[in-house]
Parts: structure tokens; C-alpha cells; sequence
């Protein structure tokens, strides 16, 4: 599997267009990589992605309303199995997944990190590193109630959402969003954790940080956030377990057989 597109490590990381010959390794202790998926597939495509799905999964499948929906699931799943059986030399079909209390996958008989989030068509899978990771991203869109942020935030986050100017205030809110999501699914908590029980850093133009966890001071020194800036109406966001990682991003291309390249 050929992989285009590793782009630089820095404050900000994002998705290049330079084109590399390929990955040929398992991601090393050292190293983060995150995907950009696209999930939009011709029907041989989902049909062939579906063929590696497990039977849970196809059910989870067949339980969606919209065929989209659907077929968006299929072609994430299936792309993460792809990739995970190509990082540990596996058949994709034949990876077992257990779930954690708030849905977070792992796979059997392996601690290999890996965390997955997807929206409006596009999935990033993130593969790789010391320890837990988290991955969130979210299509920026025009809120019905702007306010809607209020009491779900920490008061010190929508304190800072508020100093900013109001064409700014939309951004931030996913920039800050997207950041508690993918501290939540690095640890394996579901929203139940509470969004207003930590604060990260709000501004989009700014380092993501986490900034404050009551009750465990030593939580901010174990988490690096980074924002992933690739896409200007999509905000997205990674947490990673350990610190020092190299963070390496690529692009996801089909060829005519339906591998990635």
C-alpha cells in the first residue's frame, strides 16, 4: 500500500500534497500517523470494504436510515481495517475489536493506539505513539442558538469565546470542542465525562493545550493536543498520551483494485 502525502511536524500540523513512495513500516513508538479519509465510494468499493466488516458491524450498517449514512460507516470501517492489518502485517477481515465502557475501539490481543472520527464525508484515523490517543474532527457549521455553547463549556472557556471578536467566536468553538473530544476518546470517556469538568485552550490561531483537570494537576503534563488544520470548514484535533512524537500526516487515494495507495 503506497501512501501520498506525510506533510511536516510542527505547532500546527496539517495535510500536504507532496507524494511519498510509501510506508513500509508500522508507525515507531516515536511516531503519530493520521489519515485523512475520504468516505465517499462508488458502490464497488463499499461492496468490496463491506466484505470486510464482522457481523456486528454490518448489522451497526443496516441500522442506519439514510443509505449515505451508511454507506460512510461501511467505507471508515473498512478503511480502518485496511490500514491497521497493513501497520501489524494482519488479514483486515480477521481483526477482532473490543469495546471499552464508552465505545472506544481497541483490538484484541494488541495495544496498538489507534483512534477514529469522522464527519460530513471525511474520516481521520490516527495510528501509532506511546500511549492512548484521542481524534476528533467536526465540519464547522452556522449554529441555529450561538450561544449554544453556554453551560456545556468550562466557565474559563466561554469566558474566552466571549472576548473574542463575534466572527471569530464560531471557529473557536469547534476548535475548543474538537479538542475536549479527542482528550475524552484518548482516555476512553464518553461526553458523560462532562465537557465543563477541564479546560483546553480555545483559540483556533493559538497551540491547542490542555490546560486544567481538577482533582489530577499531573493529567496536563501526561497529554499533548494538537490542532489539524487541513481543511478550512472543518476543525479537528489530537491528543496524544506522552509527549516528544513525531507527527506525521497522509492522504488516503484509491486505486482501481480498491487498495489504498
Amino acid at each position: 500500500m503506497t501512501a501520498p502525502t506525510p506533510v511536516q511536524s510542527s505547532e500546527r500540523p496539517g495535510f500536504g500534497t507532496q507524494r511519498v513512495a510509501h510506508v513500509s513500516s508500522p508507525a515507531l513508538p516515536g511516531e503519530v500517523h493520521v489519515w485523512r479519509v475520504p468516505l465517499e465510494c462508488a458502490p464497488r468499493e463499499i461492496g468490496h470494504l463491506n466484505g470486510l466488516l464482522n457481523t456486528g458491524e454490518r448489522e451497526r450498517a443496516s441500522r442506519f436510515v439514510f443509505p449515505r449514512d451508511r454507506d460512510h460507516f461501511i467505507a471508515a470501517r473498512g478503511r480502518l481495517r485496511l490500514l491497521l492489518g497493513q501497520y501489524l502485517r494482519a488479514d483486515p477481515a480477521a481483526l477482532d475489536f473490543r469495546y471499552g465502557h464508552a465505545g472506544k475501539p481497541q483490538l484484541e490481543g494488541s495495544d496498538f493506539p489507534f483512534s477514529v472520527s469522522h464527519s460530513a464525508g471525511l474520516a481521520l484515523i490516527a495510528l501509532g505513539g506511546p500511549g492512548r490517543l484521542g481524534v476528533d474532527v467536526e465540519r464547522i457549521r452556522p449554529r441555529r442558538n450561538p450561544d449554544s455553547f453556554r453551560h456545556v463549556l468550562a466557565p474559563a472557556e466561554e469566558a474566552a469565546i466571549d472576548a473574542l471578536a463575534p466572527e471569530l467566536r464560531e471557529r473557536a468553538f469547534f476548535a475548543c470542542w474538537t479538542r475536549k473530544e479527542a482528550y475524552l476518546k484518548g482516555r476512553g470517556d464518553g461526553l458523560g465525562f462532562g465537557l465543563d469538568r477541564f479546560e483546553v485552550s480555545v483559540r483556533p490561531d493559538s497551540p491547542a493545550k490542555l490546560l486544567r483537570v481538577p482533582g489530577d494537576p499531573d493529567e496536563t503534563l501526561r497529554w499533548e493536543l494538537h490542532s489539524l488544520d487541513f481543511e478550512p470548514e472543518y476543525a479537528a484535533a489530537l491528543a496524544i498520551e506522552g509527549h516528544g512524537c513525531v507527527l506525521l500526516c497522509f492522504d488516503w487515494g484509491i486505486d482501481q483494485k480498491g487498495a489504498a495507495v
